[in-house]
């Protein structure tokens, strides 16, 4: 969420409403300017004058009307998305099955539009949020590019052994793609000396550590070259993981021979000319500040991979603790495996709490049995499966979440479900709010029929109360 003083120091957001209705286009300029929104919107009144001014202008975000006088709205998805701004859908219809439909196209939120307008009143938040997310989706992307083009090999495995990551100098060495690796056990990475290495000894002997070696690592032509592997474990819940990095050091042994040989040649000349030793002491201890330097310079080398590596790690982790959603990993007989930090605080739940707290006691138990089907759809083989529940806080407050829900199999047995949730509690309260609002209006409709004029507009002769 933008923060109020991030606001005061950020330039305004440049938004682009596309709205046919001139009454929602007016009550839009009328909130912006009364709440002081922090917006420089541009305003298009049909599909077609949206797609001139995009034709030359971008944005940060778009708010689009579904239905537009002269089209529907998501013939501009195509040129929003190759422009990179995330937009939201406002539409007056109520489609629920609609809405979703959009957002599987693209959208990244929506607005059921009121005759009250009171759709407004979440408008700024719903902006903040898409925005929040766009950002998290870029930095994401950013650094899954930032490992994918790095030289090295990277990976990240599970306790149960299988890939959870690997980048393109990884995969390329067996004549895979990231995609067909991942999930799947190290084995099919075709690094037999990898694999022992890592069910040795030598591999990470506790959570919270790392640990370095050098293995033979095979390329995908057949050439063997020697590779320094650098592996730390990290605990995430009561799920651990093993991230590693591993370097080509080909050219590095290549120097340290040099040097050697160097070393050599060099007592073998103090050795053979001892009637100038005077000079030979010079070019010797010139020899030795050299090797100095180039030890000093190794040194350095490793120094500042080594904090690479371990600014990649803090990336990892930071990427998982600092996501919006829910996070969770659910063993079949309901223990908890692990959850994020959003999870944690949202919920209200310590990492003490977590080791004795069943799923079964987060869910509502009016909501338990779905729940369960869902679950046991999952391990029937249903590949992901989405869902709207209530969960409890620590509390034993209720919150609404919706989300996808897949299951992790290992030799064809369900060995946990994961889920991606979003608390949608307060967009369920705005839509029962809405609803109200509906049936009240009616009411008064019905109740008072005689000198209503353009009812949603104005009222000639009878004041209605305000609504609740």
């Amino acid at each position: 969420m933008i923060s109020p003083a991030a606001v005061l120091n950020s330039p305004p957001i440049k938004v682009l409403l596309v709205e046919d209705d001139q009454i929602d286009r007016l009550a839009f300029t009328r909130s912006a300017k009364q709440a002081s929104w922090p917006y420089d919107y541009t305003i298009a009144t049909s599909l077609t004058e949206a797609i001139s001014i995009l034709s030359t202008q971008t944005f940060e975000i778009a708010i689009l009307d579904y239905n537009l006088g002269d089209g529907l709205s998501s013939a501009l998805f195509p040129i929003l998305q190759n422009r990179n701004c995330p937009f939201i859908i406002s539409t007056g219809s109520g489609d629920e099955e609609t809405a979703a439909k959009l957002m599987n196209e693209g959208a990244y939120d929506y607005l059921i539009k009121d005759p009250d307008r009171n759709y407004l009143k979440i408008l700024p938040a719903t902006v903040n949020k898409t925005l929040d997310r766009h950002r998290a989706e870029g930095q994401l992307l950013l650094l899954n590019h930032a490992m994918q083009s790095v030289k090295d090999c990277i990976y990240i495995l599970n306790e149960q052994g299988q890939l959870q990551f690997v980048n393109n100098t990884l995969a390329k060495l067996s004549n895979l793609t990231p995609q067909e690796a991942i999930g799947q056990p190290i084995q099919i990475l075709k690094q037999p000396d990898l694999e022992e290495w890592l069910y040795s000894s030598n591999a990470c002997p506790d959570f919270e550590s790392s640990v370095e070696g050098q293995i033979p690592m095979r390329r995908a032509d057949g050439t063997v070259y020697l590779a320094f592997i650098s592996e730390s474990c990290i605990q995430e819940a009561s799920n651990p993981i093993r991230v590693g990095v591993i370097r080509d050091i080909t050219s590095l042994k290549q120097i340290e021979l040099e040097l050697r040989n160097a070393r050599e040649n060099l007592e073998q000349i103090v050795l053979e000319r001892t009637d100038a030793l005077r000079q030979e002491n010079q070019e010797r201890l010139q020899a030795e500040a050299n090797l100095l330097q180039l030890n000093q310079t190794l040194e350095a080398r490793v120094e500042t991979r080594t904090q690479e590596l371990q600014d990649r790690e803090s990336q990892l982790r930071d990427l998982f603790d600092n996501a919006t959603d829910l996070i969770q990993s659910v063993a079949p007989d309901g223990r908890i495996l692990f959850v994020n930090r959003a999870w944690k605080e949202t919920l209200g739940y310590s990492d003490a709490d977590l080791e004795q707290l069943s799923i079964f006691q987060v869910i509502h138990p009016d909501d338990l049995m779905h729940c369960q089907i869902v679950m046991q759809s999952l391990f029937n083989g249903s590949p992901c499966l989405g869902i709207e529940t209530r969960f409890l806080t620590k509390d034993r407050q209720e919150i609404i979440v919706e989300g996808n829900v897949n299951c992790q199999f290992k030799d064809g047995i369900p060995i946990a479900t994961r889920g991606i949730f979003r608390d949608i509690t307060q967009r369920k309260l705005a839509e029962a709010s809405l609803a109200e609002s509906e049936a009240f209006n009616r009411q008064l409709v019905e109740e008072f029929p005689i000198g209503l004029v353009d009812y949603g507009v104005k009222m000639s002769t009878v004041k209605l109360p305000e609504p609740f």
